[in-house]
C-alpha cells in the first residue's frame, strides 16, 4: 500500500494514513476491507488468474450440511482466486479519481 497506493493522489495518501494509523477506538481485528468489490473480481476471473471446477449444486440442510445433489443445477466453485485483480482495480479507481482532481 505504501509503494502503490499512497503516491497516487492526496486522497490516496489520506486514505493510506487512515488504514495504517486507525484511531484508538477502531478494533481492526484480522481483516480490514478496503472498499473493494467481490463483484469486480468475479467479472475479471479467467483460467489464467484463478482455478475453478464445475460441480453439481447440492441442497444445504437446516444443519448447514450438504445434502443431495440438485439435478441439472451445475455451479462453478473457485478453489483459487487472484485477489490482486481486486486490489489493482481499487488502485485504478484511485488513479482515475486523482487524475480528475489534478
Amino acid at each position: 500500500m505504501r509503494a502503490r497506493m499512497r503516491p497516487i493522489s492526496p486522497f490516496s495518501a489520506w486514505l493510506y494514513e487512515r488504514f495504517t494509523n486507525p484511531p484508538d477506538f477502531v478494533d481492526v481485528g484480522g481483516t480490514w476491507p478496503m472498499g473493494d468489490s467481490p463483484t469486480v473480481l468475479l467479472t475479471a476471473l479467467s483460467q489464467e488468474s484463478s482455478r475453478s471446477s464445475v460441480r453439481s449444486a447440492r441442497i444445504i440442510g437446516p444443519d448447514f450440511r450438504y445434502g443431495a445433489e440438485i439435478p441439472g443445477r451445475p455451479i462453478r466453485v473457485y478453489e483459487i482466486l487472484d485477489a490482486c485483480l481486486t486490489f489493482d482495480d481499487f488502485l485504478a479507481q484511485l488513479a482515475l479519481h486523482g487524475a480528475r482532481e489534478g
